[in-house]
């Protein structure tokens, strides 16, 4: 079959709608001709009406590519595309067939298939696609010559374009920047500039608002038109990066802006633009009929509305409206008006830089500089951020604003904002150098600065440029007067009030007439002191200044400077200090005056006031920070304080008095080491200032540095003679010094210091000390320092009391009841002291009446004189004594204070123990963590025997406090009761140690508990013994006459080998217990002078004071005569001490007879027997002898383990040369038992038992090395065993034996310094044994 006959075939079948046999046909015809033009279409077409229309576009494409220039495979894609809905390629093919149909000049179709195209589009396309087809009939389409007259006019056409594309923008802005917004760290700003940049770049819609203006009739379109373009316009200027673009662009908006401004258009957004675009350097280079114009055609707004304000005040450069007849004139405006109405404006206009710039000249113009500096920074970003979004150049603005901002930091917060408003002066100078306001600016730094001459020439190049600018001229007079050139000066002001008069007359003109009254007044006041009383000068000048402008700050300060240093009228002067702080922070004379005025009558509030608004203006003087330092440093905020006085130093670190305030408030918050720097600081600034040497003493006082202290007040005593507050401090010091030389065992100092700070009582003006509270408790402390120092009471000056208390003896109402009928004559010192101490706290109770808290530590201070003379006296404790009434007044006036409620517990302790006990509870729930109540509370306990909870209350004060004395020495009372003796005698001991010696309780017990352990032990050791001993002596330097202590000490001492130390101790506790009982015959006493004179004769015995030991003996035995049972020990110490006396002197007989007495009141004492045998072995006789044996033989059988005993035996049979008796004592010595009891009881400290073996080895020519080695092996620390082996052997080996004992008797605790001292001779070190035990080479 032929192509034709195929092609017809297919034809026929098609018409038929056999549309797959014309498939069948159409592919026989394209098997042999592939490019077949209608084979491709009729199957394109068979196969669009089977539904494959994949299959038939390409048939058409193929058609398409054989022949493009016919139309019928075009339609077949066309109706394809619009069956398959594939807008975009049926809008691309409804152009080429619109192409076609304009080439072959068919009007019709080609305006059908635009109208075809059109409703399509409406129906499925988008608006960019309904644009791009409605864009085929404008007339910058091809198609549009064709189709003129057959489609819409252009403007309505545009219009529908327009339409269409300004909400569809709109809506894919806000759509795409929703969607960018939500990522991670997304910028909103810079999305939103990014996005619409983005879509205005790919629009058209500026292009299509220009064809409208162009091709539309209505003028009221084109109007609308032009104005939504000028938008657009200015919306891409915005989103336009810095660049070329945007250059062009701007340049295209502000001619844009300029032709409407021209044409009167009222298009806000031109005439905002026009304005603020405009970079001028002064307002008056605008064409007021434009600003006049803006203000007419946009009422409301914000902009508008501050020109409007601006324009009616007396700052506009412009003349006012003129008023036309009939016309009713507009009303002057206030300057407050005019503010509120730029106020108001500015809210509406809150970016606006124009009006922003305006109000901060106006806030400029009325003075308020702190609003202006604000306001022109504010103004100054404004157009920084206009100049970045725009691309604007506003140089000339901001250099405006610069100085602007410049002129109001001159003034506010000065000196702080000078540099840069220096800064600011130098680059508007840099661009306008004749700029005057900036130099007079300029010129008004350096006077403030004090280059007076430097801003003077300023002045003077200001008034060169021009003559007419009356600030210039004002100033370099000023600068003239500065420099007292007053001729120059005050002529120059003259003139300037002269021009000012002839000025109209405005609130500008009265301010600066102001000014210049001010500045004559006080160009008079310098220039001419001597006249300054008078009231037609200085004083005249000041007063005219204030009736020009009554709120000039710096008049009100001059008249208050005249009225209090010329008129000497206080009160009018403060009013006047008062108005100038009011209406001017920065008059700092006038604050500084008005504060120090508060501050004398000690109103610190209105001080802290004035000073705080000082510091708020920014001013850098420093006197304001001291004054609030010193009211922190008066309401006791001390930290505060040093902030202040630390910010005034950085101001000026040469005030001598900050430097004084520091050290205050460092002394106040304990920051001592602090304080004493900065007062040693102000001392080095001002050696004259004594108050700042008072101070630092006083802080030597507060760290008890008490000598350097009292030096320190004397050095200030010797500039300020009789200055009370010092005498004061020094009166209180040296008490406080006596107090702690007490505690450091310094007794006689103590006293010295006491007496010391009396006499400085008595040195005090007599009509300030009698009602002075704080000298009367001088006194009274000062009179309790003797209390504790009795051994010396005989210093306490009784004449200079008397002249205190301006009376002869106390009187009986300043001595606690039952004393009163006792005299000052008639009683011992300790008493006068104790008597005056209560006389003159009494004084304190009645001169602190009126005091509340002052009054009850009177009372509290009196309960306790009270307490220590009836403690003294003896008086019986009781609950209705002045002692407890005394708390109890105390209490009352302060009850919260937890001392005086622990004092009323002390003195309730055995008189009432549960309300003892109230009180101590009270107390701690005020203070839980005072070692001293919780002590107080222990002792209670243990008095009521309750030892366990006594203890546990001890641990608790001594866990609070560890260094407490009085915390230990109860629970070693505790110990005590338990029978725990060396855990009381440790902790006795570890009070001591802590206390220094200076805690008589715990000084005599340690001694107490000492003596019985040594005395029931036996033991002897000079280390042991020295700490008691030295407590003990403490104990009697501050209790003198206490007989029971000084034996005590005496007997440690003698256990100690200080036997002539003993001897005194008990000489005076004999003179003492003999006074004593002669006073009170107690038999009790008696008993106790009997022993302590057979201890002074046992003590003389072991001095070789025989006659003197003896005569003491004899009294003792006299005195015990009568019961000699009672006395049975002090009688048998007696008669052996005067027994070995009398044997001393060779009476051997009357030693015998002693002995036997002894023995015969002994009832045998083998130690008796011995001393016996040996007087009658050393009488000679052959009787005596024998007699001697017999004794001896006697005492062994009785006594058979008594050492003494035994050696004796052998030693006369070693004499006699008796074998069998040698040989019976070497076997009971040699007997491993009786060496084993020797040894564990201690009962050959000596060695005797080796001595006697070793005389035993000699007579039988045997070494007696031998026995010194075995004695040494089995006793290694014995020094006296190493020696007597070192005497056996010779040379060099026996040297280093000797040097071992000298080591081990310096290694041994337990050893006596006799034996220590021996140690070292042995070892050729005599003078160290000299000084061990001096004793041995009397």
């Amino acid at each position: 079959m032929s192509t034709k006959t195929a092609l017809k075939q297919a034809r026929e079948q098609i018409g038929k709608k056999d549309f797959a046999e014309a498939v069948k046909s159409c592919q026989r015809v394209l098997d042999f001709e592939p490019d077949n033009y209608n084979a491709n279409v009729f199957l394109g077409l068979s196969l669009m009406n089977l539904g494959q229309l994949d299959e038939a576009e390409a048939a058409y494409k193929s058609a398409v590519e054989k022949d493009a220039g016919q139309v019928l495979a075009w339609q077949g894609l066309w109706n394809l595309y619009e069956k398959k809905q594939n807008v975009e390629e049926y809008i691309r093919t409804s152009e080429t067939l619109m192409t076609l149909f304009m080439e072959s000049d068919d009007h019709d179709k080609c305006a059908q298939t635009h109208e075809k195209l059109a409703a399509f589009i409406k129906e499925h396309g988008s608006t960019p696609q309904r644009v791009q087809v409605h864009s085929l009939i404008l007339p910058s389409s091809p198609y549009y010559t064709l189709l003129e007259g057959r489609v819409f006019q252009p403007s309505l056409t545009l219009t529908r374009i327009v339409e269409l594309l300004e909400p569809w923008e709109s809506d894919t802005i806000k759509r795409e920047i929703a969607k960018r917004r939500s990522r991670l760290g997304a910028n909103i700003s810079k999305i939103n500039g990014e996005v619409r940049l983005e879509v205005f770049a790919q629009s058209k819609l500026d292009e299509y608002y220009q064809q409208l203006i162009d091709w539309t009739d209505d003028d009221e379109i084109r109007r609308a038109t032009e104005v939504k373009l000028f938008d657009r316009a200015y919306q891409v200027l915005l989103v336009l990066p810095l660049g070329g673009q945007k250059g062009e662009k701007r340049a295209q908006v502000a001619e844009m802006a300029r032709g409407m401004v021209i044409l009167h258009a009222p298009v806000e957004l031109a005439w905002t633009i026009h304005l603020e675009w405009a970079d001028v350097g002064d307002i008056s280079q605008f064409d007021v009929n434009v600003l006049r114009e803006f203000v007419a055609l946009f009422p409301d707004n914000g902009l508008a509305k501050t020109i409007d304000a601006y324009l009616s005040s007396e700052l506009s450069p412009f003349p006012p409206v003129p008023v036309v007849e009939g016309d009713v004139p507009r009303p002057q405006q206030s300057s407050e008006d005019i503010l509120d109405a730029m106020l108001d404006a500015i809210a509406d206009a809150p970016k606006s830089p124009l009006a922003i710039r305006l109000l901060a000249a106006y806030y400029l113009h009325l003075k308020d500089h702190q609003s202006a500096s604000e306001t022109a920074r504010s103004a100054m970003e404004s157009a920084k951020q206009l100049s970045t979004e725009t691309g604007t150049s506003l140089v000339n603005t901001q250099t405006a604003l610069m100085l602007v901002l410049g002129l109001s930091y001159v003034y506010y917060q000065t000196p702080k904002n000078h540099p840069q408003a220096k800064m600011l002066f130098e680059k508007v100078l840099g661009a306008y150098p004749d700029c005057v306001p900036a130099l007079v600016g300029l010129g008004h730094i350096q006077r403030e600065a004090g280059a007076v001459r430097e801003a003077l020439e300023l002045m003077r190049q200001a008034v060169g440029v021009d003559e007419s600018y009356i600030e210039a001229r004002m100033e370099a007079s000023w600068c003239e007067v500065l420099l007292e050139n007053y001729e120059e000066g005050l002529g120059g002001l003259m003139y300037c009030l002269d021009q000012l008069e002839d000025e109209p007359d405005s609130a500008v003109t009265r301010e600066r007439m102001g000014e210049c009254h001010w500045r004559i007044g006080h160009g008079i006041w310098l220039s001419k002191p001597q006249e300054r009383g008078k009231r037609d000068g200085a004083y005249a000048s000041f007063i005219t200044a204030l009736r020009k402008n009554p709120n000039y700050a710096p008049a009100y300060t001059s008249l208050g400077v005249f009225y209090a240093d010329v008129a000497a009228d206080e009160d009018r002067a403060l009013r006047c200090f008062q108005k100038a702080f009011e209406l001017d922070a920065g008059e700092v004379d006038a604050a500084e005056r008005l504060a120090s005025g508060f501050a004398e009558v000690r109103d610190w509030e209105l001080v802290e006031v004035v000073a705080r608004r000082v510091v708020s203006s920014n001013h850098t003087q420093s006197w304001p920070q001291r004054a609030l330092g010193v009211v922190e440093l008066n309401n006791r905020n001390y930290n505060k304080a040093i902030g202040h006085f630390q910010q005034a130093l950085r101001g000026d670190v040469g005030d001598v008095n900050s430097w004084v305030g520091l050290g205050e408030a460092y002394s106040s918050s304990g920051r001592y080491v602090a304080a004493s720097k900065a007062f040693k600081r102000a001392e080095q600034l001002d050696p004259g200032n004594w108050f700042a040497k008072y101070l630092f003493a006083n802080v030597e006082k507060e760290m008890g540095n008490y000598e350097n202290a009292a030096d320190a007040f004397r050095a200030v005593l010797e500039t300020r003679p009789g200055e009370f507050g010092v005498l004061v401090s020094l009166a209180e010091t040296l008490v406080a010094w006596a107090w702690e030389l007490i505690h450091d065992g310094f007794f006689a100092r103590a006293a010295e210091c006491a007496v010391k700070a009396l006499e400085t009582v008595r040195s005090v003006e007599e009509g300030k000390r009698v009602g002075s509270v704080g000298l009367w408790k001088v006194v009274g402390d000062a009179c309790g320092v003797f209390m504790q120092v009795q051994s010396h009471a005989d210093a306490f000056p009784l004449v200079l009391l008397k002249e205190l208390f301006e009376v002869k003896d106390v009187d009986a109402e300043e001595v606690i009841d039952g004393v009163a009928e006792l005299s000052l004559e008639g009683v011992g010192d300790v008493d006068k002291a104790l008597r005056a101490s209560v006389a003159a706290f009494k004084r304190n109770v009645k001169l602190t009446a009126g005091d509340r808290y002052a009054h009850s530590a009177a009372w509290y201070n009196l309960g306790w004189a009270d307490h220590r003379l009836a403690t003294h006296l003896g008086v019986p404790a009781s609950k209705d004594s002045p002692v407890v009434e005394a708390f109890k007044h105390a209490i009352k006036g302060e009850a919260k204070n937890e001392n005086y409620w622990n004092a009323f517990g002390i003195v309730l302790g055995e008189v009432s123990p549960s309300i003892a006990q109230h009180a101590f509870i009270r107390a701690l729930h005020l203070n839980p963590k005072s070692a001293t109540i919780w002590t107080n509370l222990g002792t209670l306990y243990l008095i009521q025997g309750d030892l366990e909870l006594a203890n546990e209350v001890y641990s608790r004060a001594q866990s609070i406090d560890p260094e407490y004395v009085q915390a230990w020495v109860g629970q070693a009372f505790v110990a005590m009761a338990l029978g725990e003796e060396d855990e009381a005698r440790d902790l006795f001991e570890h009070a001591v140690e802590i206390s220094g010696a200076s805690f008589m309780t715990a000084n005599y017990h340690f001694g107490t508990t000492v003596w019985e352990q040594l005395a029931a032990a036996g033991k002897k050791g000079v280390r042991g013994l020295t700490s008691p001993i030295f407590a003990l002596q403490k104990f009697v330097e501050q209790k003198p006459f206490d007989a029971y202590a000084l034996q005590l000490q005496a007997h440690l001492l003698e256990r100690a080998g200080d036997y002539v130390r003993a001897s005194e101790r008990l000489r005076k506790a004999c003179e003492i217990l003999e006074a004593e009982y002669e006073e009170t015959e107690d038999v009790g006493v008696l008993k106790r002078f009997v022993g302590c004179k057979a201890d002074l004769g046992r003590c003389l015995l072991a001095v070789k004071e025989y006659e003197a030991a003896i005569e003491e003996c004899t009294t003792a035995l006299d005195l015990s005569a009568d019961d000699e049972k009672t006395y049975e020990k002090a009688r048998l110490s007696a008669h052996l001490s005067a027994g070995l006396g009398q044997y001393y002197l060779g009476a051997l007989q009357d030693s015998l007879a002693m002995f036997q007495q002894a023995l015969t009141e002994a009832n045998g004492d083998p130690d008796v027997v011995v001393l016996l045998s040996k007087v009658l072995w050393a009488i000679g006789g052959e009787e005596e002898r024998e007699v001697a044996r017999a004794q001896l033989f006697e005492s062994i059988e009785a006594y058979p383990d008594h050492l003494g005993s035994v050696l004796l035996l052998g030693t006369t049979a070693l004499v006699d040369g008796n074998e069998d008796v040698r040989d019976a004592v070497l076997a009971e010595l040699q007997d491993d038992k009786f060496s084993a009891d020797r040894r564990r009881n201690g009962l050959d400290l000596k060695h005797e038992v080796e001595k006697f073996l070793a005389a035993v080895a000699v007579t039988q020519g045997k070494d007696p090395k031998r026995i010194w080695t075995n004695a040494v092996h089995i006793n290694p620390g014995s020094t006296r065993l190493w020696n007597e082996l070192a005497k056996t052997v010779p040379g060099d080996e026996g040297a280093k034996i000797r040097e071992a004992a000298k080591n081990v008797a310096e290694k041994e605790v337990g050893v006596g310094a006799e034996e220590l001292a021996m140690a070292h001779e042995a070892a050729g070190e005599i003078q160290r044994g000299i000084w061990v035990a001096p004793w041995m080479h009397v």
